[in-house]
């Protein structure tokens, strides 16, 4: 496995590179052949868009400056949809709040009576600092610890009074780039959705973070890490390494490391939960068997009082 990966690797390198140098010449070419067109040596001009010495010192001094694009969600004013040429489903509802929260909901009478709702987080491992490796895995699973409405493992007990268990009805995931809350309902009566909603809307910004509970966590995390060191999982590492050296996907491991875990204070689960999860960065879905119209009533008055922080994470 390991030699076939390295194959893979130097293979892919190899075409990049060949790339970038086939585009590189063809790039030279042109610009010659312009040059030689325009009779003007090294340099192009656009006859029909001229550009003054003025306005020729002001692009390069905005150049200078660097790429200033904003690349926070708040950026983002479209749905993907509406910058493509594949349709959505008609049946899709989608809408965002005032906050900045967006939602979906998909009407979908089978399997019967069940309702399907994800909270997605548009943060992960990437959103760390240097010295947090493992956090925004950590906070994922804090949020099974103590909530605004079901203090320390309160939330698990009241699920299960309805059918309800962690793994195939409650569950989470994080990556590098995003940390995604998912909920199974049994059926679609109102106390059971009333209930999702409720453990959604604490999941965003409900969470007690007590340090008595981050501390009886820690050993969990640490033991899901050793856990998981595997051979495939070290491949896949060495593999990013190779392939992007200077990514900073290489200086993150979604679980941490056993000295970043240990070492985490209860105050940097607080401030990346103030900064990370906030309605600007979220997205609730709901599908299933259910009324749209009552959905979206819904969504509107469970989420529309969430507030952004002044100064959100970045």
């Amino acid at each position: 496995v390991a030699i076939l990966l390295a194959i893979l690797a130097i293979g892919l390198a190899l075409g990049l590179t060949l790339r970038d140098k086939d585009s590189s010449s063809a790039s030279a070419a042109a610009d010659g052949s312009s040059a030689s067109q325009d009779g003007v040596s090294g340099e192009s001009m656009d006859s029909n868009n001229p550009t003054t010495p003025e306005e020729q010192q002001e692009e390069e001094e905005t150049n200078d400056e660097g790429d200033t694009t904003d690349t926070t969600p708040t950026a983002a004013a479209t749905w993907p949809h509406e910058e493509s040429d594949i349709p959505k489903d008609p049946k899709l509802r989608v809408g965002t709040l005032d906050n900045g929260l967006k939602y979906m909901i998909l009407p979908h009478p089978w399997p019967t009576s069940k309702v399907s709702f994800r909270l997605h987080i548009d943060a992960g491992a990437l959103h760390e600092d240097d010295d947090q490796n493992g956090l925004a895995h950590f906070l994922e699973h804090m949020m099974f610890n103590g909530l605004r409405s079901y203090e320390g493992n309160e939330l698990v007990a009241v699920m299960q009074r309805f059918g309800m268990d962690i793994g195939p009805h409650i569950n989470a995931y994080t990556t590098y780039d995003e940390t995604v809350y998912r909920l199974e309902s049994p059926d679609n009566t109102t106390e059971v959705i009333d209930l999702c909603f409720t453990v959604m809307r604490d999941w965003l910004d409900g969470a007690l973070l007590d340090v008595d509970e981050i501390e009886a966590e820690r050993g969990v995390v640490v033991s899901e890490l050793q856990g998981g060191d595997q051979v495939r999982r070290r491949l896949s590492e060495q593999l990013y390494e190779f392939l992007i050296p200077s990514s900073l996907i290489t200086r993150r491991n979604v679980i941490g490391t056993v000295e970043s875990l240990q070492n985490l204070a209860p105050q940097e689960f607080v401030e990346f939960y103030k900064e990370y999860y906030t309605p600007k960065r979220a997205t609730f879905v709901v599908a299933g068997d259910i009324e749209v119209d009552e959905i979206e009533a819904q969504v509107i008055e469970t989420f529309s009082s969430a507030t952004n922080p002044e100064n959100p994470g970045q």
